[in-house]
């Protein structure tokens, strides 16, 4: 018999073995009323330390102890090795799949079915994840469906073609995870056996093929399952027409022949003058003349009377037929001449209205305020220095001749001048006012010798909306820009024809979109005419935009009075 000692101590108690020496019993010591901790674990996880009690001169069982179980999954160290809940996930259903008796992959290696597994968190089994459940049956060599049998009770329906023709559908069976189309018909190539071969719905469709006679080879088609209609020529009876017509090798062979058949030739046949007789069936047929028709354009002498296509006229109308006569629009005459009408001469069609007193687009309106400016700031920019003398006459000479037709309209002038002083400088002569003061402010402007004549600058001041001229253009007006000068365009502040365009291009002062001025769109180019020598022309043209003529030649006779006239003309300022 072996012999333990257990020690009483504040410690967790430790049991100690002593050699019991001789003797058959093993033997504790301890003294009545004394009480220690027993356990054969250390205090870990649920395990706790018992009690023992000195009875006599022996210590009592171990009481009130716990001792390792197996872990489960309740939060706690059940096995007491320091770790909480190390179970194995347990496998699962998800709700609604229990007792269904399917087969899993665990059991099939042709089942899709995978069983779920529980975690334990927290002391508390999770959802069921990774489950696989069943699916529909389908042909690839699988248990979908998880019932134990591969591509089973599936009904995988029709196949083929169609039901058109010598076509039929079959059924699709299932083997080895493959669908096979068994029974079914399909398309075929057409031939000529009055069957739908390809299934279209038509029969014997575009079917040819090569055919011949003595004659020729030809082509035959087929209808009805028959090869018809051969078209090679057959042997037909000889006639005189230069050809071998029975294909007996010998041309017009036993004929007498006069002349070939449809051969043509002139006879006499008054009193037209000249007939045409038809060679018809060896012989020339009676000689068939012209009578007497009245003349028609068509380069011959209709009515025999020695002229061709004379006196021949029609009235003639090119426009839209709603403008005939309306307005300033009126027909022409074409004349006919070798048989051919000639172009409408002398007709006059609808014209871009212009300011004239005249319906020029035939639209039963006389100068249709729509396509001009009612409301305008007209700004001159005009250089005034030496060798502008003769021209700031003619422009005053040329304004003036407008003062009475323009007085209380809704029309108004302001002057810009340069070339004036070394510096470069601009000045605003006169702002926007009336006609009969715009006219006496440039009156009295005289000219002087010159300086630097900043024509890009100017420009690009008063496009600009930001207006560092000081022009106070109106918000309802169309603004309207006319340059005047000799001299090629210059600049002090380096601005050139290409700094300008975008203001140009699409007009951006207060005019451009007024609410009141309804016939201005937004995008159309600000309207600006130059009068000044030719050469200088192209370092404007990249700016100057828009329709009709933008462009005056200042040398040339009464060039201010007559661009001055056109420009007012387009703006209908009569």
């Amino acid at each position: 018999m072996s012999l333990f000692f257990i020690s009483c101590t504040e410690d967790p108690p430790t049991t100690i073995p002593i050699d019991p020496g001789p003797g058959p019993e093993a033997y504790f010591i301890c003294q009545p009323g004394q009480i220690r901790n027993c356990t054969i674990e250390e205090n870990i996880g649920v395990c706790q330390y018992g009690t023992q009690h000195c009875i006599g001169l022996g210590w009592s069982g171990c009481e009130q102890a716990v001792f390792p179980s197996e872990e489960i999954c309740d939060g706690l160290d059940n096995d007491c090795n320091g770790t909480l809940d190390e179970v194995k996930p347990l496998q699962c259903h998800p709700p609604g799949y229990e007792g269904l008796g399917l087969v899993y992959s665990d059991d099939s290696p042709y089942s899709i079915c995978e069983m779920g597994y529980l975690d334990c968190v927290d002391g508390e089994w999770q959802t069921c994840e990774g489950y696989v459940g069943p699916e529909n049956e389908v042909c690839d060599g699988l248990d979908n469906n998880c019932n134990g049998a591969i591509d089973n009770d599936v009904d995988y329906g029709e196949c083929g073609f169609s039901e058109e023709g010598m076509c039929l559908m079959g059924i699709n069976y299932c083997i080895d995870g493959d669908l096979y189309c068994v029974d079914a018909i399909y398309p075929a190539f057409e031939t000529c056996d009055n069957i739908d071969n390809d299934c279209d719905g038509d029969i014997d469709e575009n079917l040819n093929r090569l055919c011949e006679t003595v004659c020729e080879v030809g082509e035959e088609t087929c209808s009805d399952g028959r090869w018809v209609d051969c078209n090679a020529r057959q042997p037909q009876e000889e006639v005189c027409d230069g050809l071998d017509n029975d294909c007996n090798g010998v041309v017009d062979d036993g004929i007498d022949c006069e002349c070939l058949d449809g051969m043509m030739q002139p006879c006499p046949a008054p009193p037209c003058g000249w007939g045409i007789q038809v060679c018809e069936e060896g012989s020339w047929s009676p000689c068939e003349g012209d009578t007497p028709q009245d003349e028609i354009c068509n380069n011959h002498d209709d009515d025999c009377d020695g002229e061709i296509d004379e006196e021949l006229l029609i009235i003639c109308y090119e426009g839209a037929e709603d403008t005939l006569g309306v307005g300033e629009c009126l027909p022409g005459l074409s004349t006919c001449t070798a048989g051919i009408w000639s172009e409408c001469l002398d007709q006059v069609l609808p014209q871009d209205e212009i300011c004239d007193g005249l319906d020029n687009d035939c639209d039963g309106i006389t100068d249709n305020p729509e396509v001009f400016y009612e409301k305008t700031d007209i700004v001159f920019v005009l250089d005034v220095s030496g060798s502008m003398c003769d021209y700031i006459e003619e422009l005053i000479i040329a304004i003036s001749d407008y003062a009475f037709t323009l007085s209380g309209s809704d029309h108004m002038f302001a002057m810009i001048i340069h070339g004036y002083n070394p510096a470069g400088e601009y000045a605003v002569l006169s702002n926007l006012t009336d006609i009969i003061t715009f006219v006496g402010a440039i009156m009295s402007q005289g000219c002087t010798r010159g300086a630097v004549e900043p024509t890009y600058d100017i420009i690009y001041d008063l496009a600009n909306p930001l207006n560092d001229t000081g022009m106070t253009w109106r918000s309802d007006a169309t603004p309207v820009i006319i340059v005047i000068g000799d001299e090629n365009p210059q600049t002090e502040r380096d601005i050139y024809p290409e700094d300008i365009l975008p203001f140009a291009e699409s007009c951006m002062l207060p005019g451009c979109n007024s609410v009141t001025n309804e016939y201005w769109t937004d995008g159309d180019p600000l309207e600006i005419f130059v009068i000044t020598n030719t050469m200088y022309f192209p370092n404007y043209e990249m700016f100057v935009l828009g329709d009709g003529l933008r462009y005056f030649d200042i040398n040339a006779s009464s060039s201010i009075s007559v661009g001055l006239d056109l420009i007012f003309r387009e703006i209908c300022v009569d």
